[in-house]
């Protein structure tokens, strides 16, 4: 509005075209990468390393117990992921496995060592073109203007080896700044959405849960795409343990679960701008679920939270027992 203030907020749709231009310019990164590789020029690649050895274990297990077989101690391969998607698709648990898979990924860097692009299955990809003008594009244009004879507006030195010792610091730096740039568009974002619904305390909205810590549960809206954080003690009356394997918060006594991709109604509870925080609270409570004689289930715990439980008491237990007064000797 002119007064600056937010009038709504809309989720970003992706279109038909926006996809036939993403494809486009993936082509032309592409080109421009095996360009200068055949030209023996330095080049700043768009590297996207193997997930790491801990994220697939635990990606294997995950799946394993949602009935989904992943190739387990091999080099993971981008078709692995591709057919886990494709048999996803559509089913109830599509949201809650694609927002996995994309957890399990390595972060995306620049780097003068092309490792390839993994995300994309590609052997070789670089930003020559994007939306945004980024410095890694130009020193990509740099390249081949050189490589290529283009004009005077290349790389300035002519020494390959200083051109790539120089490039790579270069690479490095934009890599840090980049990281450094989404943390301050999110918590932008996330300021500007703490404002537009700080006038709306109380108002119920409909979400579904992105995130589960032994903390409580992470919720996106569906109307706004807002984030927020609803606190595990404000859930029910009984005590939630965090199931890491299955990502789950799961009551003890009452068996009831929260999982990722569950829709939730939310009632909006506190919008902090200044903090860019909001905090939710369940505005329905599930109900427990209920076995064949109509008697309410305890929460059945996996091995690894009893095992969890076990050594957290034998802990205690040596605790008290260092620490345990000793009774005075009567003089």
């Amino acid at each position: 509005r002119k007064d600056g203030t937010i009038e709504k907020i809309i989720p970003r749709q992706q279109l038909n075209s926006h996809k036939l231009i993403e494809e486009l310019m993936i082509l032309a990164n592409v080109c421009a990468a095996e360009t200068l590789m055949q030209k023996n020029m330095v080049c700043v690649f768009r590297v996207h390393d193997l997930p790491s050895k801990e994220k697939m274990e635990d990606l294997h297990n995950f799946l394993k117990d949602m009935d989904y077989s992943f190739p387990k101690g091999q080099v993971p391969k981008p078709r692995n992921f591709m057919q886990i998607l494709q048999k996803a698709k559509g089913t109830k648990e599509e949201i809650l496995i694609n927002t996995f898979i994309l957890r399990s990924q390595s972060q995306a860097k620049y780097d003068i060592d092309n490792v390839g692009h993994f995300g994309l299955a590609l052997s070789h990809y670089a930003h020559f073109t994007s939306p945004i003008r980024r410095y890694a594009d130009l020193l990509v244009h740099r390249a081949l203007i050189q490589s290529l004879k283009l004009g005077d507006d290349g790389f300035k030195e002519s020494n390959i080896d200083k051109i790539s010792a120089k490039v790579s610091q270069m690479a490095e730096h934009i890599s840090d700044t980049e990281r450094r740039a989404i943390a301050a568009e999110r918590d932008a974002s996330e300021r500007y959405i703490a404002r537009f619904l700080s006038d709306r305390i109380g108002d119920t909205f409909l979400g579904k849960i992105n995130g589960v810590t032994k903390y409580g549960l992470f919720i996106t809206l569906d109307e706004t795409g807002a984030d927020g954080f609803i606190p595990v003690r404000t859930l029910s009356q009984d005590y939630f343990y965090f199931d890491k394997r299955t990502h789950c918060l799961i009551g003890r006594k009452t068996g009831i679960r929260y999982q990722l991709g569950d829709p939730v109604t939310v009632s909006l509870e506190e919008a902090d701008p200044l903090q860019g925080s909001i905090i939710f609270k369940l505005a329905h409570q599930p109900k427990a679920p209920r076995t064949q004689k109509g008697k309410r289930p305890s929460g059945k715990r996996s091995q690894h939270s009893k095992d969890h439980d076990r050594k957290r008491q034998k802990t205690q237990k040596s605790r008290d027992r260092k620490h345990k007064p000793r009774p005075r000797k009567r003089k």
